[in-house]
């Protein structure tokens, strides 16, 4: 459509603006959607500081009422080529000054209703462009980018990963212990720790005793015989002068009578000589459990248990840097606008998962600032993918009129 406006067609309203003579040269030259010519429609009030204008064109009933508008947002191709026309026609008038972008495919009847809207809602348009006056619009989008490694991405995008972890653990055999000092215990009869049998004893086969008393009443040992015939002689302990005491009497305390056997049946077996004491066997060393054989199943599921951890590293590193940048840029912009993320195929292609999709409203000196401390925030950090877009015409921080009814 090149010609102006005919009884099939419908106009498109773009943006919102003061009226003002270079407005009128520029969009004299301009095409839009559906190839229709640009013009401007003006407030009724031609007052200087009260003066609005819409900047509209005519496009096809057909493709813009409600039934086939509906049907073709559901068209991607149609919906890029729209929205490219539409956002060259705003980008045109914003290179003049403030300007306030309406939604894309916003559509009235016919110019009269253009101009109630400008007259209804003048209370909202004027502060509006005194507000965004002076300032532009800048997108950040942070992206999550499973597997990525190695060298960060450049030209405005970056990443984040955890530094790698290894771990292991040392295993200690509990069967190393030291070799015993004294003699083995019998299973029968502990032996006193007090009373170590010299190492002169002979050994005896046989107890000459009754097996009620380990040692006769009759046969009192002195204390300076180095052998006794019926039993060895504790070195340590002192012996009573007329005869020990019977198991069945209290014993004395410094030779105490074991609690398994009253009576041993055998006498002791004296140790030859400390060197040979008996030592445990040594330990053989455990054999680890062998290693399964890969096989192409636990192949695949070790792989994806790979991915799912690295997929979940990157998420939290990017929505990290996603909230250190709320706070930093925060000093910077004088609004902030949180989308939706975009996913699917309206998103396009993307580096990964987009984690946060923001806008902020930046004034013009400083955006040389806040798109360097933007980018520093994920600098060198593979796993996140960080863009800065822009500078647009303030999309996110403009009141959408409503088409008059």
């Amino acid at each position: 459509m090149t010609g102006p406006m005919t009884d099939t067609d419908i106009v498109y309203a773009y943006a919102i603006l003061r009226r003002t003579p270079d407005a009128d040269e520029v969009v004299a030259g301009l095409r839009g959607v559906a190839g229709g010519p640009i013009r401007l429609v003006e407030s009724a009030d031609r007052t200087p500081e009260l003066a609005l204008a819409a900047a509209v064109g005519p496009v096809p009933a057909a493709d813009f009422d409600e039934a086939p508008l509906k049907a073709h947002l559901e068209d991607l191709r149609w919906l890029e080529s729209t929205a490219r026309a539409h956002h060259a026609v705003v980008a045109a008038l914003a290179a003049l000054g403030t300007v306030l972008p309406l939604r894309l495919a916003t559509v009235y009847r016919d110019e009269d209703r253009v101009r109630q809207t400008l007259e209804a809602r003048r209370d909202d348009f004027l502060p509006l462009l005194d507000r965004l006056t002076g300032h532009v619009e800048l997108g950040v989008k942070i992206y999550a980018v499973a597997g990525s490694g190695g060298t960060p991405e450049t030209s405005g995008s970056a990443g984040t990963s955890g530094s790698a972890r290894t771990s292991g653990s040392a295993e200690t055999p509990d069967t190393v212990q030291s070799a015993p000092t004294q003699a083995p215990v019998p299973a029968q009869a502990s032996a006193p720790a007090q009373a170590p049998v010299p190492a002169q004893a002979p050994v005896l086969t046989q107890a000459s005793a009754p097996a009620q008393a380990p040692v006769p009443a009759q046969a009192p040992v002195p204390a300076q015989a180095s052998t006794p015939a019926q039993a060895p002689v504790p070195a340590q302990a002192s012996a009573p002068a007329q005869a020990p005491v019977p198991a069945q009497a209290s014993a004395p305390a410094q030779a105490p009578v074991p609690a398994q056997a009253s009576t041993p049946a055998q006498a002791p077996v004296p140790i030859q000589a400390p060197t040979q004491a008996s030592t445990p066997p040594p330990t053989q060393p455990q054999t680890p459990p062998a290693t399964p054989t890969p096989t192409p199943g636990r192949t695949y599921l070790a792989a994806r248990r790979r991915k799912r951890r690295t997929a979940e590293d990157a998420w939290h590193a990017a929505t990290q840097v996603a909230a250190r940048l709320t706070d930093t840029l925060g000093t910077l912009a004088v609004d902030r606008v949180a989308h939706r993320p975009q996913r699917g195929d309206l998103a396009g292609p993307t580096p990964g998962t987009n984690v946060s999709n923001d806008t902020y409203l930046v004034p013009v000196d400083r955006v040389d600032d806040f798109r360097t401390r933007a980018l520093a925030a994920a600098e060198g950090l593979p796993g996140v993918h960080l863009e800065v877009t822009g500078p647009w015409a303030p999309y996110s921080f403009a009141l959408p009129p409503e088409p008059a009814q």
